[in-house]
């Protein structure tokens, strides 16, 4: 079973979940810091499991979606590094910017863990798990930004 954590389900965190939810072979866990918001993702089917505790979300983990604020990367970014991830886990983001995180993950990954960041060419005027959709993806550009050295095999 591949496991998927996305971190913040709002609209684009939840539109990923949508487009994985479901499909074989895959598990769906989102984290928020908010009980409440957690709550909000199952009531509305978004994911399969949703938790507050990072360390619940990432364990075991493939794939990592950082889906928060782009102030909020860098945090994220350390707070996992501190973690035991799984070897082989890829983490991504969906911020527009990544010069930052880039550089904040290229320091504190070791060869176990990849980052790769990402830039989904895809939005809208609402926001939250509320404005979520499968389709919001669909005919859309997603950029990967994989820093030099990547495993293509990663990238792909």
């Amino acid at each position: 079973m591949t496991k998927i954590a996305i971190f913040g389900v709002g609209l684009m965190g939840g539109s990923l979940a949508l487009c994985f939810k479901g499909k074989p072979g895959l598990t769906v866990v989102g984290h928020s810091v908010r009980e409440s918001s957690a709550t909000k993702y199952m009531e509305r089917g978004v994911v399969d499991y949703a938790t507050t505790s990072m360390h619940d979300a990432a364990e075991g983990a493939d794939f990592i979606f950082l889906c928060v604020p782009v102030g909020n990367l860098e945090q994220y970014v350390r707070e996992l590094s501190a973690m035991k991830l799984k070897p082989g886990c890829i983490i991504t983001d969906v911020g527009s910017t990544k010069a930052s995180v880039a550089l904040t993950a290229s320091r504190l990954f070791g060869k176990d863990v990849t980052f790769i960041g990402g830039h989904p060419m895809a939005g809208s005027e609402r926001s939250g798990v509320e404005a979520a959709s499968s389709y919001l993806f669909e005919n859309a550009f997603y950029v990967l930004t994989p820093a030099a050295g990547t495993p293509s095999s990663d990238v792909d």
